[in-house]
């Protein structure tokens, strides 16, 4: 699974799209998550570069309780640091 996914979220009415956890907009998924890094390449480039940091394919040893625990805190960190960099 794309690291990616930790700043993206499936939008339950539309299969084929997603939403960025830190500004709302939807995007194409079109089975591959280019679109995705893109945006978070050109609009939220620090959370681009965490995200280019993490392993491509995230681990499953942990809870998913605890996995999502840890990704609020990742997304709450970067949004930090995003208003901070703006």
């Amino acid at each position: 699974m794309s690291s990616v996914w930790k700043f993206f979220k499936k939008e339950d009415n539309n299969n084929d799209s997603a939403s960025c956890n830190l500004c709302g907009k939807s995007y194409k998924t079109c089975g591959n998550t280019t679109n995705l890094a893109t945006h978070l390449k050109n609009r939220h480039h620090f959370a681009y570069l965490q995200m280019m940091k993490m392993p491509s394919s995230l681990k499953t040893t942990k809870s998913s309780e605890e996995t999502e625990d840890a990704a609020a805190v990742d997304l709450n960190n970067s949004n930090v640091m995003y208003l901070l960099l703006m």
